[in-house]
């Protein structure tokens, strides 16, 4: 059996070599800052500055609304408190007024006045 010779596949091509000379470069970096140059405009810094607060401000809401749910679920709700101390003070009162022993008793023959 002879064998299959597959064409080569052609390789990609290389980059150019490029030769420079050291003078060009200094020639060309000569009238260049010695700082970093701004990368956006004012307006698009002003943007992202915009965003990064809206991210910022709606990260803080919701950790500020899982703390409150964290120590009402701790400590209770003031509301609950409050309805619960009422319940209680209203049957005292109602104990207050109506002494034990003082139901219908007016089959036994004696009465309170």
């Amino acid at each position: 059996m002879p064998a299959v010779s597959r064409p080569a596949e052609p390789r990609p091509p290389r980059p150019p070599i490029i030769i420079t000379d050291p003078r060009q470069i200094v020639r060309d970096n000569v009238f260049k800052p010695g700082w970093n140059l701004p990368t956006v405009s004012i307006e698009q810094a002003a943007e992202i500055d915009y965003q990064d607060m809206i991210e910022r401000d709606t990260r803080q809401k919701e950790a500020e609304r899982k703390k409150s749910q964290k120590l009402v679920k701790e400590y209770g709700d003031d509301e609950e408190e409050a309805e619960e101390l009422k319940k209680t003070r209203d049957f005292d009162d109602f104990k207050d007024v109506n002494p034990r022993g003082s139901g219908n008793t007016g089959t036994k023959g004696y009465k309170y006045s």
